[in-house]
């Protein structure tokens, strides 16, 4: 599934679902739901509902406001919308799945805010760089074309290219082009 189609799902619902999430998840135990529980139970009548918009709502409208209920509500939103893994992996996969860019600036300024993207989103959901880093720095090097990789590595003095200082080589790099320095 891509980043696009993830997105789309989310839609309508995201800031809450968002909101919502990360305070389970910055305790993804047991304690963090029974916290966001605590919260939402405070004003139980209107919290959660008010909040929710579109497919979110619908998924959470045949129960009835209860504790219990809250429980499993939380439960299937966290369950429906808390896959961040697999948010994560059509992350990944579409910097993988990013086109070869040619030598001009352009093409280049397409390659990196779409690589850009993908990692500030990475950065966002809490993935470190070691995670994903080592093995998509040498995959994003090799599709630069070969002028730029000589370019780069020029200024750099080596070909040992960490995820960060490949991002600024390129960045500098459409500097020199001339595509959006500033």
């Amino acid at each position: 599934m891509d980043v696009i189609k993830l997105k789309a799902q989310r839609s309508g619902h995201r800031g809450v679902i968002t909101k919502v999430l990360r305070r389970i998840s910055k305790n993804e135990d047991e304690n963090g739901k029974a916290e966001m529980i605590k919260v939402l139970e405070e004003d139980r009548d209107t919290y959660l509902r008010s909040m929710l918009r579109g497919e979110a709502l619908r998924t959470v409208s045949g129960f009835s406001l209860t504790n219990t209920n809250y429980r499993q509500a939380i439960d299937v939103l966290f369950e429906r919308y808390g896959q961040n893994h697999k948010i994560i992996k059509a992350h990944i996969q579409s910097l993988i799945d990013i086109p070869f860019p040619k030598s001009n600036p352009d093409s280049l300024r397409n390659f990196f805010d779409k690589m850009e993207c993908c990692i500030r989103a990475l950065e966002a959901l809490g993935t470190d760089e070691t995670t994903y880093g080592t093995i998509l720095t040498p995959m994003l090097y090799n599709k630069l074309p070969a002028e730029i990789r000589k370019n780069i590595t020029r200024d750099k003095g080596d070909d040992q290219w960490e995820l960060n200082s490949l991002r600024r080589a390129i960045k500098k790099e459409l500097c020199v082009k001339g595509a959006g320095c500033k």
